[in-house]
């Protein structure tokens, strides 16, 4: 578990995203962005949880999310 750090980025159908474009797009307002939680795994970023700062956001996963499961 962790949160927001500028030049973060996410795998997702085998392209790599930054964070910052994602919060952006999700239009996340920039005093919120340290506070939403994102999941890691080994180290990389693998899941946002949008859903847990706001119920009617989904949360966005990235490819290492699906294999974990």
């Amino acid at each position: 578990m962790g949160s927001f750090q500028n030049g973060l980025k996410i795998q997702k159908n085998n392209m790599r995203k930054t964070v910052s474009e994602i919060l952006r797009m999700y239009e996340i307002p920039r005093r919120v962005r340290f506070k939403i939680p994102m999941l890691f795994r080994n180290q990389q970023l693998c899941s946002i949880l949008f859903s847990l700062w706001d119920d009617k956001l989904k949360d966005f996963q990235g490819d290492l999310y699906y294999e974990a499961k």
